[in-house]
């Protein structure tokens, strides 16, 4: 008797979705655990509201890229607060692993892929036509972008739930199709378009009567119009400026090279690509603006075409050509020009694709079909190939800058920027000056390249030349007074300790509020030989950040070290037992004390650092030997002196109040030896 196989088999619902996450996780395995580049640094590891998920709720009080509390220079108009809350749920369970967050994105993409799998069997009732046409669409270079940048996770969630609410919408049931797209709003501020996507879809395929289409409609409009009024007047994060209709219509007619430019890299994509600027038309008589209105009555042709069949070809039309509006810089931002905007549009091609596969196979003709196998696998293959180059790329971080700086984008001066971030950790100083003055010679105003070099001088000891830099980095900047603390601290390693003190309270005019400013000024003193002015400007900056946990928590953790180093340990103890009970959630602060306090061992401390707090093995081994010293613990004390001495030596060069605390473990331990 044959036993029958079972039915997933043959099922092709359930073996196809398997197969494309599969070859998702194949292409992209290479880079999962990359290192955070560019912008994920500020997203993953300098925004402190992913820290906690009770934090969760501040999320949708601020901006994208907030910053240890601050907004972050010229991106402050992106608002995502959904996206951001799934870093913070990565964070909950990775901490600062990356493999983490690259996990999600890939995950988030094998989504999308299903869900567009899904739609399109739902539209099209060919499961090969929609596996074969997602296949592409799951492997395409132009999407390691956003899939593997994971500043890009906007892209993958505004999709998802922008194909979850066309499914939910042809099933019927409005109402979770409205739920997904408040979901998508939250993600991706382009989400807004879906109502469109709605419209075409309904016009296209459900068929019934206009009263019927409005009615079921009329929702998404509202939330849509509500959206809208919430981010221009009443949304914490400021939205962008619209500008003149004029230089708004003079970008858009602009666009044709641009245009150009997307159709071929989704035609044969480059093994690196990064974002570009858009030389726009000064005028309206302007070649540029001519190959526009040239592309657009074509466009126009093959929109008429696809009218008459009303169905999956004009469905799809329409969801590519509606998908780059938001990207055709009628409102101007930046980026201008990136691949990871095509995450959506592409959608739309892959839809004509599968209808142009439905009828190849309908037509029974062999050789039409061994013609397209012919032209489909090397094509995939060439796609899979090129996709894993890009994500071999992005897991080598000196490779990933040094071809930014070759590229032609107007970001390649931050290759070199970071080329030589690398260089000067790695020990490669001299290239390190040099990568540093390629990116100072193709954007001479960059504050960042200025800071860059002002702090590789300084740890050379050329502290003349760094304080060029560092002030240079302030001209170039916004009145950043994070600049002025860095002028500040080069004049106290120069030893004009009244300069620094004059410095710090210029930036503490600028930033009242900040701890940071509190701290150089309690430096300032102490150096000074006026520890009770320290005090003072401790307790000024305590009273000032009283209300910002974290801000008087950074400071009190700076109170407790200048107690530890003028032995006024009473004082010290009192500071942390206030973090320990009244700020037990602050991050690196409350591990911090409640180290120094003893309720923390140090090897526990020392695997919740490797586990939370990307980068700072260093900076734990002063505390670690700060807590031995406090808790009177002198032969472990000893040990761990002798075992990192060197690295001791080479901090406290420069490092003033860093050697003081050495200087201390060394005399108390010493004490404790002659007893």
């Amino acid at each position: 008797m044959k036993t029958r196989a079972p039915f997933f088999f043959k099922d092709a619902e359930f073996i196809f979705p398997l197969l494309l996450c599969a070859v998702v996780f194949c292409v992209y395995s290479v880079s999962l655990g990359h290192n955070f580049l560019f912008d994920e640094q500020n997203i993953v590891l300098r925004n402190p509201l992913i820290r906690q998920l009770s934090l969760i709720p501040k999320l949708f009080q601020n901006g994208y890229f907030y910053n240890d509390g601050r907004f972050s220079g010229s991106w402050t108009q992106y608002y995502r607060p959904l996206t951001s809350a799934t870093f913070a749920v990565d964070y909950h369970f990775w901490g600062v692993n990356p493999l983490g967050c690259n996990l999600t994105n890939v995950a988030l993409h094998c989504l999308v892929c299903l869900g567009l799998f899904k739609l399109l069997v739902r539209i099209l009732d060919h499961a090969a036509a929609a596996f074969l046409s997602t296949l592409l669409y799951s492997v395409h270079t132009v999407h390691t972008e956003a899939v593997t940048y994971l500043a890009s996770r906007g892209d993958l969630l505004g999709t998802l739930f922008m194909l979850a609410g066309m499914i939910f919408y042809l099933r019927r049931r409005v109402r979770w199709a409205l739920f997904c797209y408040v979901l998508a709003l939250f993600s991706k501020e382009s989400s807004i378009l879906l109502p469109f996507y709605l419209f075409i879809l309904h016009f296209c395929f459900v068929g019934s009567g206009k009263k019927v289409m409005a009615r079921q409609l009329a929702p998404f409009v509202i939330v849509s119009a509500a959206f809208f009024v919430f981010r221009n007047y009443f949304c914490p994060v400021p939205g962008p400026p619209l500008g003149p209709p004029l230089e708004a219509a003079r970008r858009f007619f602009s666009m044709g090279g641009p245009f150009l430019s997307y159709l071929e890299a989704l035609v044969a994509p480059e093994p690196f690509k990064f974002s570009l600027n858009i030389n726009f038309a000064n005028r309206f008589f302007d070649p540029k603006t001519g190959l526009m209105l040239l592309l657009l009555m074509s466009l126009s042709v093959a929109w008429l075409f696809a009218l008459r069949r009303k169905e999956s070809a004009f469905f799809g039309l329409n969801i590519f050509l509606v998908g780059l509006l938001p990207y055709s810089q009628i409102i101007h931002f930046y980026p201008e020009w990136a691949e990871h905007y095509l995450y959506m549009p592409a959608i739309g091609l892959t839809v004509l694709l599968a209808c142009l596969l439905k009828n190849i196979f309908l037509s029974n003709k062999k050789n039409l079909i061994a013609v397209f196998f012919i032209l489909y696998i090397p094509f995939f293959s060439f796609l899979c190939f090129r996709t894993w180059q890009r994500n071999v790329i992005y897991n080598n971080p000196s490779t990933y800058y040094e071809l930014l700086s070759r590229s032609d984008s107007i970001y390649a001066y931050f290759g070199y920027q970071n080329s030589g971030r690398i260089a000067n950790e790695e020990g490669r100083w001299e290239e390190a000056v040099v990568l540093l003055r390629a990116a100072q010679a193709m954007e001479p105003h960059s504050e960042v390249t200025h800071h860059l070099l002002g702090s590789l001088y300084s740890q050379k000891g050329q502290y003349p030349k760094a304080l060029e830099h560092f002030k240079r980095a302030y001209e170039c900047s916004r009145n950043n007074y994070h600049h002025l603390l860095a002028v500040g601290a080069i004049y106290l390693r120069m030893g004009r300790t009244k300069e620094a003190g004059e410095t710090f309270e210029k930036a503490q005019r600028l930033a009242p509020t900040d701890e940071a400013v509190y701290v150089s000024l309690m430096a300032a003193s102490e150096l000074l030989g006026d520890p009770n002015q320290a005090k003072r400007w401790a307790d000024k900056g305590l009273a000032i950040t009283k209300d910002s946990r974290t801000e008087s928590g950074n400071l009190a953790l700076a109170v407790v070290r200048m107690a530890y180093r003028q032995k006024w340990d009473a004082m010290a103890k009192f500071y942390l037992s206030e973090i320990v009970k009244k700020k037990p959630d602050i991050f690196w602060v409350s591990d911090v004390a409640r180290l120094l306090s003893g309720m923390t061992p140090v090897d526990q401390f020392m695997g919740v650092v490797s586990a939370r707090y990307y980068g700072s093995e260093r900076t734990d081994r002063g505390y670690i030997l700060m807590a031995y010293v406090m808790q009177a613990r002198w032969d472990e004390a000893q040990k761990y002196l002798e075992k990192y001495r060197d690295d001791f030596e080479k901090q406290s060069a420069g490092q003033a109040l860093f050697k003081k605390e050495i200087e201390r473990a060394q005399q108390e331990i010493q004490a404790h030896i002659s007893s």
